[in-house]
Order: structure tokens, then sequence, then C-alpha cells
């Protein structure tokens, strides 16, 4: 569809056609310059440097590409860097320690880092990866394993890496002083709140129409912020049997992290996990209500026949 058809018949997604026509342009600026640099520091001088034919290195080709490097790689590492600074803030010491690495290594003049400058920094990268190693289940297990798994998963490391150093060079922890700081503080009633309605329309609700997704996306407005900064507390999958309903069409969790998830659990509880597969988005209550009352009546009957079998 035209980009202004688009704009007229679901002005809601016009923010994406702009995205884009900018993602478009910064293609074309890169490939005109004439610092190599420019391109060394982007994705596009493996793809300009293979033997691929030329059409398949267009501007238009690599523009898409890009952006759904970029998106695969957003939603996750957002969450993670949220988190991470979350646990730096929470220990000062340690904030500082990052933050002087990074001051150590970054000259005055350049107020974003390139990857070159931060991908051998221990402290700064011993965060992330502890981060990982804690959250092992929350974070970027999003991206799986394996010979299929995510292609933004390198796109949001570096990208990580590249933002956290930002943020600790510019910031420092607020103690009564002037200039840009971070303080932690908890919300007033404990809750992270949804911004972009049209935004949680389309990931969450995915296999609604936008009209449907925005009505439920103005009701689903917050979430615990316990549920995403704090360890788990109980993994009751350790200690009883596990039913998953694999959703299929979701946009929010994909399909390859809830089995990396279903992995997880198996490895952890020596169990094997019990799986139902329905094609239902994010929400499958909402959306797929009769899949899901098969499936609780499913297990229900296999737990049934298990009862039976011991007596």
């Amino acid at each position: 569809m035209p980009a202004w058809a688009m704009r007229m018949l679901i002005p809601n997604l016009s923010e994406i056609t702009e995205k884009q026509k900018w993602w478009l342009k910064r293609v074309r600026k890169i490939r005109a310059s004439l610092e190599p640099d420019d391109i060394k520091d982007t994705i596009f001088e493996g793809i300009l440097a293979s033997n691929l034919p030329e059409n398949e290195k267009t501007d238009a080709r690599m523009a898409h590409d890009v952006q759904l490097i970029a998106l695969a790689g957003e939603s996750t590492t957002g969450y993670t860097l949220s988190t991470i600074i979350f646990e730096l803030l929470s220990h000062p010491d340690d904030y500082k320690k990052a933050r002087d690495e990074v001051l150590l290594a970054m000259p005055s003049d350049h107020p974003v880092p390139t990857y070159r400058q931060v991908q051998n920094l221990p402290y700064l990268n011993a965060v992330v990866q502890e981060f990982l190693r804690l959250h092992p289940d929350k974070v970027l297990i999003t991206f799986s394993r394996g010979s299929r798994n995510c292609i933004g998963q390198e796109f949001a490391r570096r990208e990580m890496s590249i933002i956290l150093a930002t943020i600790l060079k510019h910031y420092e922890i607020y103690r009564g002083q002037e200039g840009r700081t971070l303080e932690l503080y908890n919300t007033d009633d404990g809750w992270f709140y949804y911004p972009n309605d049209t935004i949680t329309a389309q990931v969450v609700f995915s296999d609604v129409s936008l009209e449907q997704g925005l009505i439920w996306a103005k009701k689903l407005v917050t979430h615990s912020a316990a549920s995403f900064s704090s360890p788990l507390t109980f993994p009751g999958y350790k200690d009883v049997p596990v039913s998953y309903l694999i959703a299929d069409g979701d946009h929010s969790i994909k399909t390859s992290t809830q089995r990396a998830q279903i992995d997880m659990i198996e490895r952890i509880s020596g169990n094997k996990v019990d799986v139902t597969v329905t094609n239902a988005g994010h929400v499958p209550p909402l959306t797929a209500p009769k899949d899901v009352i098969n499936w609780i009546l499913s297990v229900a009957s296999k737990l049934d026949g298990e009862k039976m079998g011991t007596q």
C-alpha cells in the first residue's frame, strides 16, 4: 500500500511509514559518504562487500533489512537496559565503577560512543553479562539459539552496550547536585505504565483489528513493576507438572522465545513439559477462547489419567 494511502486509511500507522522513509534516507546518506568509517560502523559494510547480486544491495532492500533488524532487537533491548540501569542504581559503587571506565575510554567531545570504543570495556561488558546470567529466563533468551536464532541478537547486544555507555557517560547518580542525574525511586502504586496505545495494540493484540486492539490497549494500562525488575522468588515449575500453551501468532513473545522458555523449564526441572500450540496472538483467552478451553480440558484429562494410573 502506498504511504499516502496508509496515512489516509490507517492514520495510526503513519509513524511506521515515516520511519521507513527515515531508514531509506539514512541508507542513501551512508552510501554516499566519502568517509570509510561511516560504513564500517554500520551493518552495511558486510552486505556491500558480499557476493550478493546487485539487486540484493539496493537502497530499498537494505533499508528494509536494517529496519527489520532494528525492530527485532528494539523491545528486548529497551527492557534489558531499563532493568540493568535499575540494578546499577541499586548498587551505586558498581554504577560509579562502570561510569569511570566509560569516561576514561570515551573522548569528552564524543557524545555517543562507537561500538569499537565500548566492545572491549571489561567492566561494562561484565555488567551486561552478569545481568543476563541472573535473568536468563527474562531477557535475551528472547533471541533463542542455534541456526534459527533471531537476526536481531547481535544488533541488540551492540546497541545495548552503546546506549548503556552513553547513559553512564552523561548521567551521574543524584546526590543533590545540579546537572544530568539519575535517581532510583518507586512509583506510587508499584506499576509500570504503557505509554503508547498504538504500539501496544499492534504487538499485544496483533490478531485482532487495530481498532479492537486499541480498545483493549486502553484497558491494559499497567503491569506489575515487581514482575519485571525483581528476581523470580518461587519457581513452581520445579515441583509440579507443567503444561504450556504456545501462542504461535504472538508478536510480543515470539514462538522461539516461548520454546526457549520450555527448554529452560525442562532443563532445570528435569521433567518434560506438556505442549499445545494455538495460532493465537499474545492473549489467547481473548482471541482464541475455544483453544484455551480445549487446552485446559485436555490438561485436566491427562492429569486425571495419570492420577488414576497411580492408584
